[in-house]
């Protein structure tokens, strides 16, 4: 059964696109676990505020476009070095207002009890 949801990455970032995306897509998969694992460096999906939430989309979004001009290059392909730096900019710009250092998350007293009954034998 085919899906309307996109596939592919669009060129331009919109606040639904994570959840419109279709989740079978390898593109789809590999954009949500780039948004996961950056949550995950801040401290994790919950604790994140909306405008960090936000700023985490753009920059993998940001990254992905980076990627696909990589690739094009790699495969001999003429890429636009102004549009590629702009984007390297803004991408250092987005990691440096979200943090660049990973963010342990606070464990509750349920984490805790909930890892020493796994662990204990």
């Amino acid at each position: 059964m085919r899906s309307d949801k996109p596939s592919e990455l669009p060129d331009k970032y919109s606040p639904s696109m994570l959840a419109t995306m279709d989740n079978r897509t390898k593109t789809a998969q590999i954009f949500k676990a780039r948004v996961n694992a950056l949550a995950i460096d801040l401290g994790g999906w919950s604790s994140l505020s909306y405008a960090q939430r936000s700023l985490c989309e753009r920059a993998v979004h940001l990254e992905a476009l980076m990627v696909a001009s990589e690739e094009a290059l790699a495969r001999g392909e003429a890429v636009d070095p102004t549009l590629y730096l702009a984007r390297l900019n803004a991408l250092s710009g987005l990691f440096n207002r979200l943090g660049m250092k990973r963010v342990t998350k606070q464990k509750t007293l349920a984490d805790v009890i909930r890892q020493n009954k796994g662990g204990a034998e």
